[in-house]
């Protein structure tokens, strides 16, 4: 019941909406209002000027079909239920486009939603970009807005600027120094800012962001509870990194309070899903019959696939056909040649030959479709044994060759049929055991099956018994089993007529001598297929046999559980100390070190005075705190220090490129085409 407050499931993934297509483009026309265009790695955020939230707000993905022919998807009109379907890619690696063919999906995506029903983009657009953008990035882009869309004018500006600029725009007196800690889906930059001008030369980027940060807390977790790891998905962690974790104020005295009475109040649990008798799933009639209509294409396929392979697998077979009937008339024109064509081709009879030829004739008509005519059995080459009995001496090197082939014939027939009576009587008795069986079952059951126990239980005990007194008889040099052991030994070694038989061996008595010397009873062996006869029996006819382990071990809540302690300061900590997930990087606290060095004492002084945190990956519990305490520890002691955060991390970049956008003076801020041919390099 303790639990019960910290207790969480997982959210299903919402089904993602359609993005919405607006119709009231004319009075946006009339005034040719700019079109502002949050490009961001994770999400891209589009909509007029001026107005406080953009209209279009989707993933950046853009998903290609595996089927040819295929409709191309942008953002929500990516389905879930279509993603095992497509090739879902962004535009992006890391935080920089580097895919300009799905860059330009998602603008026609975007105007498209706006509803702009012109032959051209006539209007200007304010397009936002990452620090230190490569200019060949932004000058694939001009040429992307004026070539393919004709644009007037295209005006290119820093998210976290933007989201600064949104956040003072309400000040009495907005500062104009500041430190920027700009923390998105892929990377974190440091931007200081001195009389309102960005200190480009004193960046930091770290490549630690919340893709970073989703996946160490997946592999963490996973490796905590390998058995649910199919369950730890990715969308997964990223709920638990946004709703259930936070940012140690001092990461060495929280991680020891985790050791404490404090840590089952700080923890948390998640309880996977599980179902002890799971439902059969539900199928609509229209589903049922899609399947059956897949199933039934699938079917003809493999039968076309399989009828080709027969036809090609019948050539091959009247082709091997051909062959040998041409080396089964050789018997009668040329003996000689006959011999040795038989030879090259695996046969040592004539008996061979005819069976192989007429198996291959009788797939060849079954995989026609012809009458099958039943394998007549075909008799074994008649041996002149006449051979055997003349002594070597008195026959020349041909006869002896024939000799040996004729003993050597003579050796397999004799043990094919040995092994055909042999199998004939096993039949015979299975059948015989079975009935027998079957009839002691029909008079009474219970007494049969008891019958079994107690054979079987009679065999164990007088074993283990056995093997009780075996034991206490080889304790010392002097007992008996030693004693048998070294006599045993004694006799093989000083029995020279065995010794000298080299047939030793060949007889299954000859075996017993390393049963004695292991000790071992030599009725053991029979024992052991006593007991295994008795088990398949019992297992065959006795319906009240215990149930199975898998039926014992019945799933429970607790072991579909995941247990969230220390994991909710270790997974944000990386931004701080990334090594800690094998990143060799510096964190954020040693990144704003090195800029604050860079700067003078008094500039310095001046911009921790006003620390801004922008970007998603800012909104954990407690970062500001964090970054006070970071910075006090490495600055002056007379340091005023004040850190603030976003009022919607995710959202500010956008107003505040959109507040910029509706002034007056954006058009200076902007250019042309003109512009872009006369002075780009």
């Amino acid at each position: 019941s303790e639990w019960k407050d910290r207790t969480f499931t997982f959210k299903s993934p919402l089904e993602i909406p359609d993005d919405p297509t607006f119709k009231d483009y004319s009075p946006f026309y009339r005034i040719h209002s700019p079109i502002v265009i949050d490009n961001g790695s994770y999400r891209c955020r589009a909509g007029w000027a001026g107005e406080t939230n953009p209209r279009l707000n989707f993933q950046n993905l853009v998903a290609k079909p595996r089927v040819k022919d295929g409709p191309q998807l942008v953002g929500g009109d990516i389905k879930l239920a279509d993603l095992s379907k497509q090739l879902a890619r962004s535009a992006f690696d890391g935080n920089v486009i580097f895919n300009f063919d799905h860059q330009e999906m998602i603008l026609d995506h975007i105007f498209v939603h706006l509803g702009v029903d012109k032959d051209k983009i006539d209007h200007p657009i304010l397009f936002t970009e990452p620090v230190c953008n490569p200019n060949y990035v932004r000058k694939n882009m001009s040429e992307t807005f004026f070539e393919c869309y004709g644009v007037p004018s295209v005006c290119y500006g820093i998210d976290a600027l933007f989201s600064h600029y949104h956040h003072t725009a309400f000040m009495d007196d907005p500062p104009s120094d500041a430190l920027i800690i700009s923390s998105g889906f892929t990377s974190t930059h440091i931007l200081p800012v001195l009389g309102n001008r960005l200190q480009a030369s004193h960046i930091k980027r770290l490549s630690q962001g919340g893709a970073t940060i989703s996946s160490y807390g997946q592999r963490l977790i996973q490796t905590k509870y390998p058995a649910h790891r199919n369950a730890i998905s990715l969308d997964r962690a990223d709920q638990i990194k946004e709703e259930h974790v936070y940012v140690a104020t001092n990461y060495a005295k929280e991680m020891e309070s985790f050791k404490g009475k404090e840590a089952d109040s700080k923890s948390v649990i998640f309880q996977l899903e599980f179902n002890l008798n799971p439902a059969a799933p539900v199928v609509s009639e229209e589903e049922e019959q899609r399947r059956q209509q897949a199933r039934k294409e699938q079917g003809l396929k493999l039968k076309e696939a399989a009828a080709k392979r027969r036809l090609d697998q019948v050539s091959d077979k009247e082709d091997q056909i051909s062959m040998l009937e041409e080396i089964k008339i050789l018997k009668t024109t040329d003996p000689e040649k006959f011999k040795v064509e038989l030879e090259e081709a695996g046969f040592t009879t004539i008996g061979q030959l005819t069976k192989e030829i007429a198996k291959l004739k009788s797939f060849v008509n079954k995989a026609v479709g012809a009458e099958v005519q039943p394998m007549e059995e075909v008799e074994d080459e008649d041996l002149d044994l006449s051979l055997l009995e003349i002594p070597d001496a008195e026959l020349n090197a041909e006869q002896k060759k024939e000799k040996k082939r004729v003993r050597m014939l003579k050796t397999l027939q004799d043990g094919k049929v040995k092994a055909q009576l042999k199998k004939k009587e096993q039949l015979e008795k299975e059948e015989k055991e079975r009935a027998q069986i079957e009839e002691e079952l029909k008079i009474n059951p219970e007494q049969y099956l008891g019958d079994l126990r107690r054979r079987r239980s009679a065999i164990v005990e007088k074993r283990d018994k056995r093997l009780r007194t075996n034991q206490q008889s080889t304790s010392g040099r002097g007992t008996v089993g030693k004693r048998k052991r070294m006599k045993a030994i004694t006799e093989v070694a000083l029995d020279e007529n065995e010794s000298a038989d080299a047939a030793f061996g060949s007889r299954d008595e000859d075996w017993d001598i390393y049963l004695t010397m292991a000790n071992e009873d030599p009725e053991s062996e029979e024992e052991r297929e006593e007991i295994s006869r008795l088990d398949a029996l019992l297992n065959k006819y006795d319906t009240k046999k215990a149930p199975s382990g898998n039926n014992l071990l019945k799933p429970t809540e607790s072991e579909h559980q995941i247990f969230l302690s220390t994991e909710r300061i270790r997974i944000p900590e990386i931004l701080f100390q990334p090594n800690i997930a094998g990143i060799e990087q510096m964190g954020v606290t040693e990144a704003i070190w090195h800029v604050l060095n860079q700067l003078k004492r008094q500039d310095a002084m001046s911009v921790v005075k006003n620390v801004f945190l922008t970007g998603g990956n800012v909104s954990f519990p407690n970062i500001s705190q964090r970054i006070i305490r970071d910075i006090r520890m490495i600055r002056p002691v007379d340091s005023v220090i004040s850190v603030e955060v976003a009022e919607d991390p995710m959202l500010n970049a956008w107003r505040g490129a959109s507040r910029w956008a509706s002034m007056g003076d954006f058009d200076k801020s902007c250019i042309t085409r003109k512009k872009m041919d006369g002075n780009w390099r």
